[in-house]
């Protein structure tokens, strides 16, 4: 039986759900990101400092930009004239400096040689601000007697800031901080830490539950699932504000990155194991290994970065061929092929945006967090393991399914449908409603019948006794075949004169039988169960009673005395 027949709506709806899922996150991203631009915008309660009125020794103001062949690592000083700036609307004594994505690795800033503050590591670059929006608070009264503006930042391959440069009023500066601590760094580090987290308890439970086949192919395939998404989450923390390194920003950005490729790396192993093919291209092959040699090789910064934004272009590529595989698969697995590529879809899309960005900063006005290609990862891997359990929730009913049936044909007679003898013995040592009585009976001159008539009719004999009695007794009561054309009968909370007119009844019914070529009667015995007693005593004494019916004459009840 396919398990496919059975869970194929579930299975619909879990692509349906993880569709919609996918584009609420693809949305929820683009909306983040076009709020936080919202707050670049002037207003009464914010100044806009262009980065081309910050001016350092060399003449260069501080738009964004990489560096070039010839410069160095170091720090420089930016300076801006503040009679330049009118904060006139501003309200409150006290003022916020917020900057976005300054790509320094630390900086600090003065107001003539008033100090501001600082962030990061300005001595040795030991730290990750790239990506951050760091916010200062300041004196008004200390900005309205000074006369620049100046920032000392440690360059290591890129200058500027990608973003306005703001000063703010108190209520708008906290704002933004709040913003960037829900929906920028929060959402990361939330990201970051479901991920991380997620993925040891579910391949514990998938492990420790037995839900993954036994077979070395699927604990590879689901070893990948947990490494993918280690990896990507080490590659995340590159979107964290770290003031602080325990090794050189050039180790940090080596660790980072090859983190992302052994991603993709363990990514494609999980898809050719999930899809039983090989890597022909060799794609993330020769993505992680270019990486690696390129991360052992290179010594300095700018080297490594111009390599890896060029060496990005792998990444697009393994998306691509992805989609090619998931396609190529839609027949032979739908839901799981359906799901990656949905999930592939939407991270290549992600992907090639931050791929992008690193050629012309234009694209970041379209770009998402990249926090929520990790939920989009994470949430494919998520639903795949959904459908996973769900496969192995449907077998393990299919397989109860089998075992009831088993054990329901296990304790049936075949011939007549009623319990065998052995089912009813067991019931008998389980009895404990008291008074109940047991009844034994057997057809009269059974054999004459089936020499007579054959085995044919004596079966059908046989049948239609079974039929009456089920169809006379109570579901309380337990109806059996103790072999040949002996039944037995436990009537449960029933007095054996209850029990004998039951009998009687059955009997007359038997005997009057429609259509029957002879006549058929039974003989019973009866005995009545005061209190716990031994099943083989109660059988002999049953059997006792039966037996005296028989030397009685036949056709007739006894009650064991």
């Amino acid at each position: 039986m396919s398990l496919k027949k059975p869970i194929i709506g579930s299975f619909r709806r879990i692509v349906i759900v993880y569709l919609f899922f996918c584009v609420a996150i693809f949305l929820f991203g683009i909306w983040v990101q076009q709020k936080t631009y919202g707050f670049f915008n002037a207003d009464a309660s914010t100044v806009i400092l262009s980065p081309y009125g910050f001016i350092d020794e060399q003449g260069g103001d501080y738009t964004y930009r990489s560096f070039q062949k010839g410069e160095e690592e170091g720090i420089h000083t930016y300076r801006f004239p503040l009679n330049q700036i009118d904060i006139s609307r501003l309200e409150g004594d006290h003022l916020g400096l917020i900057l976005y994505r300054l790509n320094s690795q630390g900086f600090e800033v003065y107001i003539d040689d008033s100090f501001v503050g600082a962030i990061g590591d300005l001595t040795g670059g030991r730290s990750n601000l790239w990506s951050s929006m760091l916010g200062l608070q300041f004196s008004r009264a200390v900005f309205d007697s000074g006369k620049e503006l100046v920032i000392q930042a440690r360059h290591k391959y890129s200058k500027g800031s990608a973003y306005p440069i703001l000063i703010t009023d108190l209520n708008r500066y906290n704002k933004m901080m709040t913003w960037k601590t829900l929906f920028s760094e929060g959402l990361t580090l939330t990201s970051i830490s479901a991920a991380f987290i997620s993925s040891f308890i579910l391949v514990y439970l998938l492990f420790s539950l037995n839900i993954v086949n036994t077979q070395i192919k699927e604990r590879y395939k689901y070893l990948s699932v947990f490494f993918s998404i280690f990896f990507i989450c080490i590659y995340s923390l590159d979107y964290l504000t770290l003031v602080w390194l325990p090794f050189s920003y050039l180790t940090y950005k080596k660790i980072v990155v090859v983190s992302l490729y052994l991603t993709a790396f363990f990514g494609s192993r999980m898809v050719h194991l999930q899809f039983g093919i090989r890597d022909k291209l060799r794609l993330s092959w020769i993505a992680l290994g270019g990486i690696s040699a390129a991360a052992v090789i290179i010594q300095d910064i700018l080297s490594f970065k111009k390599f890896y934004n060029a060496w990005n272009v792998f990444l697009i590529l393994l998306f691509v061929y992805w989609i090619g595989v998931f396609i190529k698969n839609l027949k032979k697995d739908k839901t799981v092929a359906s799901i990656f590529l949905i999930g592939a879809s939407f991270m290549l899309l992600a992907s090639a945006n931050l791929v992008l960005i690193t050629y012309n900063d234009y694209f970041n006005a379209l770009s998402i967090s990249p926090s929520l290609i990790l939920l989009l990862y994470f949430s494919t891997v998520i639903f795949l393991i959904i459908i996973e359990i769900s496969k192995h929730k449907a077998w393990l009913r299919m397989e109860n399914q089998k075992l009831e049936q088993l054990y329901f044909h296990s304790i049936r007679d075949q011939k007549t449908g009623v319990y065998t003898s052995e089912y009813v013995k067991q019931i008998l040592e389980r009895t404990n409603d008291f008074p109940s009585t047991v009844c034994m009976f057997d057809v009269d001159d059974f054999k004459r019948i089936n020499d007579t008539y054959g085995h044919f009719e004596g079966d059908k004999a046989l049948v239609f006794m079974a039929d009456i009695l089920k169809n006379e007794l109570r579901k309380e009561d337990t109806i059996g075949r103790f072999g040949g054309d002996e039944f037995i009968i436990l009537f449960n909370g029933k007095k054996r004169e209850e029990a004998a007119r039951i009998m009687q009844r059955i009997a007359e019914r038997i005997r009057q039988a429609p259509g029957a070529l002879y006549t058929i009667t039974i003989s019973t015995g009866l005995y009545e169960i005061v209190g716990e007693e031994a099943t083989h005593q109660i059988l002999e004494k049953v059997d006792s009673a039966l037996y005296k019916a028989k030397q009685n004459g036949k056709d007739r009840i006894e009650i064991y005395e």
